[in-house]
């Protein structure tokens, strides 16, 4: 038995060989792009994620400025930090406590 390849048959295992390709880079290519929705979708999130700590940073150096401005006006006094302190860590949640520390000289 003889195996005769004729044109046509040629045509045909070629034509199939090439939908095989053109079926296999069609599903390469929706991967690719599922990974390439899922890489955004993640990078929208570290954003996100970014932008909230940045904003709780923020947050906590304009009420330690604050902080600082008031006790300023009150020359630094001791007696006053305490209750400055108590202000300050109820209206910034993000603040748990402020120390008092002094110079020793």
């Amino acid at each position: 038995m003889k195996l005769k390849i004729t044109p046509s048959s040629l045509a045909i295992v070629t034509a199939l060989l090439l939908i095989l390709v053109a079926i296999e880079l069609f599903f390469l290519n929706e991967k690719k792009q599922i990974e390439l929705q899922n890489n955004q979708k993640n990078l929208a999130l570290e954003l996100c994620v970014s932008k909230i700590i940045n904003n709780e940073i923020n947050d906590m150096v304009i009420s330690l400025k604050t902080f600082n401005s008031l006790f300023k006006l009150n020359n630094y006094n001791p007696s006053k930090f305490e209750s400055l302190a108590k202000e300050i860590i109820a209206i910034n949640n993000t603040i748990s406590e402020l120390q008092f520390a002094t110079r020793d000289n």
